[in-house]
């Protein structure tokens, strides 16, 4: 399965005539794309199987957006998560951190969702500390808004246009290279992860909004 958002993919689908390829292979197959030599997405509404094909193909992608939405939630727990999975894929000889068919997939789930459940627990215990409430507030703010300007909000816009991987590499600052209006995304990603959280953990109480929105003190 090639990489659909390899540059020269995306050229050879674009139909970009006078761009000279680093893959030869990758821009002959966006050609072949776009000439429809690799086949059209089946009708969905006459039960044919574009849609499942369709939904495997962002199973790797939800995965990941497992991944950065979970580490940096419960930071204790995402870690342990991420360490004996590890140790575990390399015991058993499977990579949990790859898109190696549906199989490996879910072989990641059955493993990661026990081990971060238990992690749960060395999460709720350290939380017991305020300066690590603090910690964690922020590790939030800037993991959760990555995760949401790079990972969610691009594959939303992929999934709205019909997984054309061209509408992914448009977000965020990895996947599309850098410009000012994405960091204003990014960072109104991150006041946005910051407003919500200092909303959850205080809702409830009677204080001035300087209080409830300010940067210090993270409940």
């Amino acid at each position: 399965m090639g990489n659909n958002f390899d540059p020269d993919y995306l050229a050879g689908k674009d139909g970009a005539t006078h761009y000279l390829p680093v893959d030869r292979a990758e821009y002959d197959r966006g050609v072949a794309e776009r000439e429809g030599r690799a086949g059209r997405t089946a009708n969905w509404g006459n039960g044919g199987a574009g849609f499942p094909v369709f939904f495997l193909a962002f199973i790797p992608i939800l995965l990941a957006a497992g991944y950065v939405v979970a580490v940096p939630l419960y930071p204790v727990a995402g870690i342990i998560t991420l360490v004996l999975a590890y140790v575990f894929s390399l015991i058993v000889g499977v990579d949990l951190y790859s898109d190696q068919g549906i199989g490996n997939l879910v072989v990641t789930v059955l493993i990661c969702i026990p081990i971060y459940l238990v992690g749960l627990i060395p999460e709720n215990r350290a939380a017991r500390n305020p300066r690590y409430r603090t910690i964690r507030h922020w590790v939030r703010v800037v993991g959760l808004g990555l995760a949401l300007n790079e990972v969610i909000l691009p594959t939303l816009a992929m999934w709205v246009t019909g997984g054309d991987s061209r509408e992914y590499v448009r977000w965020g600052l990895l996947a599309g290279g850098f410009s000012l209006g994405k960091l204003v995304c990014l960072v109104a990603s991150m006041a946005l992860v910051h407003v919500f959280f200092r909303w959850w953990k205080t809702r409830g109480l009677v204080m001035s909004i300087g209080q409830r929105y300010g940067l210090r003190r993270p409940v």
